[in-house]
């Protein structure tokens, strides 16, 4: 079978996601070895947080329940992700009925962009910004080989993303009245999730948290740790960025300064307004 054969049965439309874990090389060639052990503890975390691509529809009897994962690769200090841009039918038994349930795109970009927001937060807890680059396109991506135009894309994109925040491909903007929604999905991350800017479009991480804290506490849960209230991290997340401001602008790197600049005059102005309800700690 010829090379471009292959190809066409292995490659699928797919959103995918480059993100960037920014300063990451000079941590690991030349940090101390906690903070070291704190980068690799949180790829791990990142591997944890999505699975290999799946719909993970569950027969609940019935009903059925959808629970989609993305397909997550990471290598050194980036992370691709990915997750078809059609709606699979999975067949199962109902009530006694063979059904064909459809898990539509919206369900698997919705996923998507959570994971995203959660990657954002984490990070954030241990100092380290994040950037990144969303897109749509031609894409191979199993659990041992990436590679297409979306993946060539989404890198490209995360590079002009310039600060640490995640834009989005204008083609996916366009893609919310012509596919299949789920509960509302579309709506929800196009209209709250999205934010729009001088012509381009960016993914409101710092404006969204929720689930972040629900995760936060289920890891803690795991370890037979005690929950922790939302403000509480929230200041120990800004006490540990303002230190870690503070060794960026000593080093005087002009270039990171000017990125530092900009993410904590947005995360002072996020945690101001918006969707921060039960924030109250860091408001005072």
């Amino acid at each position: 079978m010829k090379t471009e054969e292959r190809l066409g049965t292995v490659e699928r439309e797919s959103i995918c996601a480059f993100i960037d874990i920014l300063g990451f090389s000079d941590v690991i060639s030349n940090g101390p070895v906690d903070k070291r052990k704190k980068l690799i503890e949180l790829l791990y975390l990142f591997n944890e947080s999505a699975a290999d691509l799946s719909p993970n529809v569950q027969n609940l009897g019935i009903g059925v329940h959808m629970a989609p994962s993305c397909q997550v690769t990471t290598f050194s200090d980036c992370i691709a992700l990915s997750v078809p841009f059609d709606s699979p039918k999975v067949r199962m038994t109902v009530g006694g009925q063979t059904i064909d349930s459809m898990v539509t795109v919206s369900s698997y970009f919705s996923h998507l962009v959570n994971v995203i927001v959660g990657m954002t937060w984490n990070a954030l807890k241990i100092g380290v910004l994040v950037r990144g680059g969303v897109t749509v396109g031609r894409l191979h991506h199993s659990s041992r080989v990436i590679a297409g135009k979306a993946f060539v894309d989404a890198f490209q994109l995360e590079k002009k993303a310039k600060y640490p925040r995640i834009e989005i491909d204008p083609v996916l903007t366009k893609m919310k009245d012509k596919l299949p929604n789920s509960g509302g999905d579309l709506e929800y991350i196009f209209d709250e999730m999205i934010y729009h800017e001088h012509g381009r479009y960016f993914l409101n991480c710092l404006g969204f948290h929720i689930g972040v804290w629900r995760d936060h506490n289920y890891y803690r849960q795991r370890d037979r740790l005690e929950p922790e209230s939302h403000s509480d991290v929230l200041a120990r997340i800004v006490k540990r960025l303002d230190d870690e401001y503070k060794i960026i602008k000593r080093k005087g790197d002009k270039t990171i300064i000017e990125k530092w600049d900009w993410f904590m005059d947005e995360f002072q102005r996020q945690t101001k307004s918006g969707h921060w309800p039960q924030a109250l700690g860091l408001k005072k």
